[in-house]
C-alpha cells in the first residue's frame, strides 16, 4: 500500500516540560523533566496546600521520617512515588489518572490540581 509509514514510538520526542501524573488510586508518576527539577532526589516529602489545592513535592534526606522513596519505573525514565495514603488522607480525587504540568517554586515541585489536566489512559487501562 503506497504512502503508509509505520510509526516507531521509540522515535517520539521526550517532553522537556515537567509533568506529574496522579494515577488512579494515588500513585504519583514523574517524568524525566520533573525529576531533573527535583535534582533526581532519591526521597521526597509530600505536602498539600488545602487553600490552593496544590501538591508540593520536596527533596529530602533519606533519614527523614516522612520521606517517600522515589523509584524508577521499569527501564524507562519515569519515576514513581507511592502516594496512596497521602491522597486518601487529604481527600484528593484519584478516580481517574490525570497528567498535570508542574513547576518549581524555591525548592519544591508544585502541582496545581486546579488546572485543566487531561485524563491519561495507558496500555493497562481497563475502562
Amino acid at each position: 500500500m503506497n504512502g503508509w509509514i509505520e510509526f516507531d514510538r521509540r522515535a517520539a520526542p521526550v517532553s522537556t516540560e515537567a509533568f506529574v501524573t496522579l494515577q488512579k488510586k494515588g500513585m504519583l508518576s514523574l517524568n524525566k523533566a520533573a525529576m531533573n527539577l527535583l535534582g533526581n532526589a532519591k526521597t521526597v516529602t509530600l505536602l498539600y496546600n488545602q487553600e490552593s489545592n496544590q501538591i508540593g513535592i520536596r527533596p529530602c534526606r533519606q533519614d527523614n521520617q516522612r520521606a517517600y522513596p522515589v523509584r524508577l519505573q521499569g527501564s524507562g525514565s519515569t519515576h514513581l512515588i507511592a502516594g496512596q495514603a497521602f491522597t486518601k488522607f487529604f481527600g484528593i480525587e484519584t478516580g481517574v489518572a490525570r497528567r498535570y504540568k508542574a513547576e518549581t517554586v524555591v525548592d519544591m515541585l508544585i502541582v496545581d490540581l486546579n488546572q485543566d489536566a487531561p485524563v491519561v489512559t495507558g496500555p493497562r487501562s481497563r475502562d
